[in-house]
């Protein structure tokens, strides 16, 4: 049978680097080649290496490639157009990050959601530490909303609110979502 995920998450995984190299050559984008690269082709390629050598599944590749084309609409259009696109994604993608997580450590026998929690917690802080290194070297617009031009939200205001965003999307998936998915998935048993 053709595992049509597995060729789905390699066409965007390669489709990710065409992406990048669209970057490099268009005019006016040329330094967001750096960018492209560091955030989405060396973690995507590493997220597939961990979620492999975890033994995860299709799956979860999918929704690790899925976080990074996100991130691409954004760059290309959702960013500019739609001042809260940054918030949503900070609420859903943490999300996905605690079911790979949480499978991972139920599969290690030790399905904590707590420990979940602060994992995904984490990893979001080390996100916002990676916006910030960019915005303050390099000079990438990566903290605070902008607005047609216009600062909207401040960088620490920004910054508080995707780390609360964060929480209570990974808070609501590990409380309520996944418990509900449990339930189901023992009635279907």
């Amino acid at each position: 049978m053709v595992d049509y995920l597995k060729i789905l998450n390699k066409l965007l995984l390669i489709l990710n680097l065409v992406f990048g190299i669209f970057f490099f050559f268009f005019p006016y984008r040329t330094k967001w080649f750096f960018m492209f690269f560091i955030i989405s082709i060396v973690p995507a390629i590493y997220f597939f290496y961990i979620i492999e050598r975890l033994g995860l599944g299709e799956k979860y590749k999918f929704y690790a490639i899925s976080a990074i084309w996100l991130n691409h609409f954004g760059e290309l259009y959702f960013y500019d157009s739609w001042q809260y696109y940054d918030k949503v994604l900070h609420f859903f993608i943490p999300m996905l990050l605690a079911h790979i997580i949480f499978v991972y450590l139920r599969k290690n026998k030790f399905p904590n959601r707590f420990v979940a929690f602060l994992m995904v917690m984490g990893i979001e802080a080390l996100f916002e530490i990676w916006e910030y290194i960019p915005h303050t070297f390099f000079g990438f617009q990566m903290l605070g909303v902008m607005s047609n031009g216009i600062m909207v939200m401040s960088p620490i205001t920004d910054t508080i609110i995707d780390l609360f965003l964060g929480a209570l999307g990974t808070f609501i998936f590990l409380y309520f979502i996944l418990p509900i998915r449990n339930k189901k998935n023992e009635k279907e048993m």
